[in-house]
C-alpha cells in the first residue's frame, strides 16, 4: 500500500510544481487531485479492470500514434502500440498465453503454457519499480509519504517544486481547464480534465512542429485482443519470453534516466580483491585481472557485477527487443544459433573465462555466452599516421568506435589489463561482461582496432573479437599480427588497422571467410583512393573524405594533439562510443567516452591519457595477491 501511495504522490508532484503555493491555488491542486486520481490509480493497482488509450502526436512526429493498454484481471492484460508501419504492435499476457504480434512482419512471438515456478514474471506494475529513476525530484519524494490523508497536503505545499499553477474555466469544454508553467520557461502545459470518462492533455509552446497533443481516453472496461488468424507464429519459451520483456523494459527506462539526470563520473576509488583490482580515476575503470581463465573470469565479474548486468541487460533485451520488432525473428534464438557455429572455433580458455565471469556476476552462463558474440555491425573510422606525415615520424594509431550510445555501453566502461600464462600482457578497452575486444595495445607496441562490413551470418569461424585478443595476446610485430589474421578462420567482413610502434609501421586488413586483403602505409586501393606517405586511413563516405582532408591539412605537422583533432565530429559519428589513439612507442593509449547523459558523442569529450608499461606493473603487484 505504501509504494501504491507513493506513486500517487511522485506523479502529482511532477504535474504540479510549484515553490510557494498561495491558498487559492492550493485549493485549485486539491480540487484537481481527484481527477487525476483515476488515472493514477491505474499505475498504483487499485483499479481491477480498465482500457486506457493515448492518441496524438509527441516530439514533433509527422503521423498521429495511440498507444492502449488494458487489464482485465490478475495477470490478464495487453498492450497495443499503433504508430508508423514498423511500429505497430499488440503484447497480451494471459497465464495460459503470452504473445507478442507484429502486423508488419505478419509474424507472433507466441509463449504457451503456464509460467514455471520461480521464473522472473513480467509485471504490469514493473513502472512502479523503475518511474522515480526517471527524475531526480521523484527519487527525492518517492519515500516522503507514508499516509494516504497527507498526500493531498503534500501535493499543495511541498517545497521541492518550482513553478506556478493557474485555473481557469473553460465553458466551451465543459470542464476544468489547469495551465502550468513549469520552471518559469517559455513552454507551458494544459491539462483539460473532464468529468466524465475522458481527459485530454496536451503540450503548447516553442516551434509548432514541435508542439505535442494527446487525447487520453479511459473506461473501466477491456477485452484482450486475440491473436489475428494466418499469422506466422514463432514459438519461445514462456520463461524466456517474460524475462526478456521485464528486463529489456526496466533497463530501457534505467538508460532513459542515465540521460536525463546522470551525475558527475565517479569518484576516484580502488578495490582490491584476491588476484584483481578494480580502479576508478579521472571517471574511467581499469580492471587489473589475474590468474587462471576461470579465475580471471569470476574475479572480472566479482568487481563489476552491476555493469556486467547493465551491459547483457542492453545487449540481448534491449537491442534484442528492438532486432525482433523489426526483423521479425526472435534474436535470442538467432544469436544462439550463431553461438552454436562460433563456440567450435573458440579458443576453449576463452570458454572457461565466460563460465568463470557467470560465476562471478551471479548470472547464467546462456546469457554471457551469446552476449559475448552479439553482432557487432560498426561503423567506425581508423588511421595510423607516421613518418613524414608527423613531428618527429612518431607513429599514432587512432580508432573511432561509433556504435550505439542509445543502449548505455558507455555506463558499462572498463580497461582491461590482462596477462595470461604464455601470452603478452596488453590493455583492451572495452565494457564489463564483454570479454573480447575491439580496440587494444599490448606490451610488444602492437595496437589493433577494427571496423565492421556486412556478412552476418556467415559465422562458421573465430568470432572477431575472440580474433582480435588473439592477435594482441600474440603477436610481437606487425608481421606476426598479419600472419595471425592470415590463417584464422575468419567470419563475416571486417576491416582492422594494425599498427606497430617498434618500426613505426601499420597496415590496413580488409577480411572475408573467403579472402584477406592488406594495405600499405601510403598505398591507395579502389575503395581507399586518398594516399598519403606513412598513412593508413579507414572510414566511409564522406567521414572518409573529410578525415583524408584533415590528414592533408595537417601533413608533416601532426603530432599527439594533431592526431586527436583528426577523431573530432563528424569524422566520429554521432553514435561514438569511444575514441582511443594509442602511441604504441610510448606505450601510452588516451581515451575518450561517450556521456550517459545526453549521449554526448566520445570525440567531443576530454581524453584521458594511460600509460601501459606502469599498469603492467600494477598488475604484477596484484598477481602476488592473488594466493591469499
Amino acid at each position: 500500500m505504501r509504494n501504491r501511495l507513493n506513486v500517487s504522490l511522485t506523479v502529482l508532484v511532477l504535474l504540479l510544481p510549484s515553490w510557494r503555493v498561495r491558498a487559492e491555488e492550493a485549493d485549485a491542486r486539491l480540487r484537481l487531485a481527484p481527477h487525476l486520481d483515476r488515472l493514477l490509480n491505474l499505475v498504483n493497482g487499485k483499479t481491477e479492470v480498465f482500457t486506457l488509450q493515448a492518441e496524438g502526436t509527441v516530439g514533433g512526429m509527422k503521423e498521429n500514434a495511440a498507444l492502449k493498454l488494458g487489464r482485465a484481471g490478475p495477470r490478464r492484460f495487453f498492450v497495443s502500440l499503433d504508430g508508423p508501419r514498423e511500429f505497430k504492435a499488440t503484447l497480451v499476457l494471459t497465464p495460459e498465453r503470452l504473445f507478442l504480434d507484429l502486423p508488419a512482419k505478419n509474424t507472433a512471438f507466441v509463449a504457451e503454457g503456464a509460467l514455471p515456478e520461480g521464473a522472473e514474471a513480467l509485471q504490469p506494475d514493473v513502472l512502479l519499480q523503475v518511474l522515480p529513476r526517471l527524475h531526480p525530484i521523484a527519487e527525492k519524494l518517492w519515500p516522503s509519504v507514508a499516509r494516504e490523508d497527507g498526500r493531498a497536503v503534500a501535493v499543495a505545499f511541498n517545497p521541492h517544486l518550482h513553478a506556478t499553477l493557474a485555473e481557469k474555466e473553460n465553458p466551451e469544454r465543459g470542464c476544468d481547464y489547469v495551465t502550468l508553467r513549469p520552471g518559469g520557461g517559455q513552454r507551458e502545459i494544459s491539462l483539460v480534465l473532464r468529468s466524465g470518462r475522458s481527459v485530454a492533455a496536451w503540450s503548447a509552446g516553442g516551434a509548432p512542429e514541435k508542439q505535442n497533443r494527446i487525447e487520453i481516453t479511459l473506461a473501466e472496461t477491456c477485452t484482450l485482443p486475440a491473436l489475428p488468424d494466418g499469422r506466422t507464429v514463432v514459438s519461445v519459451a514462456r520463461a524466456e519470453m517474460e524475462r526478456a520483456l521485464q528486463r529489456g523494459v526496466v533497463r530501457a527506462i534505467d538508460i532513459k534516466a542515465e540521460d536525463w539526470h546522470s551525475g558527475a563520473p565517479p569518484k576516484d576509488l580502488v578495490v582490491d580483491i584476491p588476484g584483481a583490482r578494480l580502479e576508478i580515476k579521472d571517471g574511467q575503470r581499469t580492471c587489473f585481472l589475474t590468474g587462471t581463465p576461470h579465475e580471471i573470469g569470476k574475479r572480472h565479474g566479482e568487481l563489476l557485477k552491476a555493469e556486467v548486468r547493465k551491459m547483457t541487460d542492453s545487449t540481448l533485451y534491449v537491442v534484442g527487443f528492438a532486432y525482433s520488432m523489426l526483423q521479425g525473428k526472435w534474436f535470442l534464438n538467432e544469436i544462439r544459433d550463431a553461438w552454436q557455429r562460433l563456440e567450435p572455433h573458440c579458443d576453449k580458455d576463452y570458454i572457461e573465462e565466460l563460465k568463470g565471469l557467470a560465476e562471478g556476476a551471479g548470472m547464467p552462463y546462456d546469457e554471457m555466452k551469446v552476449a559475448s558474440v552479439f553482432p557487432e555491425l560498426f561503423h567506425c573510422s581508423g588511421f595510423a599516421v607516421s613518418g613524414v606525415a608527423t613531428v618527429g615520424g612518431k607513429l599514432y594509431h587512432g580508432r573511432v568506435l561509433d556504435y550505439m550510445t542509445e543502449i548505455g555501453l558507455q555506463g558499462a566502461q572498463v580497461d582491461f589489463i590482462e596477462k595470461r600464462d604464455g601470452c603478452r600482457g596488453w590493455v583492451n578497452v572495452g565494457y564489463a561482461g564483454f570479454i573480447g575486444c575491439v580496440s587494444g595495445m599490448n606490451d610488444a607496441q602492437v595496437s589493433l582496432g577494427e571496423m565492421g562490413g556486412r556478412g552476418e551470418g556467415k559465422w562458421d569461424g573465430t568470432p572477431m573479437a575472440f580474433l582480435m585478443r588473439q592477435v594482441l595476446e600474440k603477436a610481437g610485430t606487425l608481421d606476426e599480427a598479419r600472419d595471425l589474421f592470415q590463417i584464422a578462420k575468419r567470419t563475416c567482413e571486417y576491416y582492422y588497422v594494425i599498427a606497430d610502434g617498434k618500426t613505426r609501421s601499420a597496415l590496413g586488413v580488409a577480411a572475408w571467410p573467403e579472402k584477406i586483403e592488406f594495405i600499405k602505409q601510403g598505398e591507395a586501393h579502389p575503395q581507399l583512393p586518398n594516399a598519403f606517405a606513412g598513412c593508413v586511413l579507414l572510414s566511409g563516405g564522406d567521414r572518409y573524405k573529410l578525415l583524408s582532408q584533415r590528414v592533408k591539412d595537417g601533413f608533416g605537422k601532426l603530432d599527439e594533439q594533431g592526431a586527436l583533432d583528426l577523431m573530432k565530429p563528424p569524422v566520429a559519428m554521432g553514435s561514438n562510443l569511444h575514441s582511443v589513439l594509442f602511441v604504441p612507442e610510448d606505450q601510452a593509449y588516451l581515451v575518450a567516452h561517450a556521456t550517459c547523459k545526453g549521449h554526448q558523442p566520445a570525440a567531443a569529450q576530454n581524453y584521458v591519457k594511460h600509460d601501459l608499461k606502469e599498469n603492467l606493473r600494477k598488475l604484477e603487484d596484484v598477481r602476488k595477491t592473488g594466493a591469499r
